[in-house]
């Protein structure tokens, strides 16, 4: 059986404009980390799909996109 769950995400400006909001999702499948990729943070489908199932209290999460 798979077990596979976030280790790091990063929320970030991206996309072709820079200011559509991007994630870089770094999964982990049986302690294994895999390639990170990056999905749009603003499609609640693929939100719902591919990173809330997968996230748990070990998620580490870096949002670049708060300014100081």
């Amino acid at each position: 059986m798979e077990s596979k769950i976030i280790d790091y995400m990063e929320i970030f400006r991206g996309g072709e404009s820079g200011c559509k909001p991007m994630v870089k999702v770094t999964y982990m499948s049986n302690g294994i980390k895999q390639t990170p990729i990056d999905l749009p943070w603003d499609e609640p489908k693929v939100r719902e799909e591919k990173i809330l199932p997968y996230l748990n209290g070990y998620t580490l999460i870096n949002d670049t996109r708060i300014t100081r």
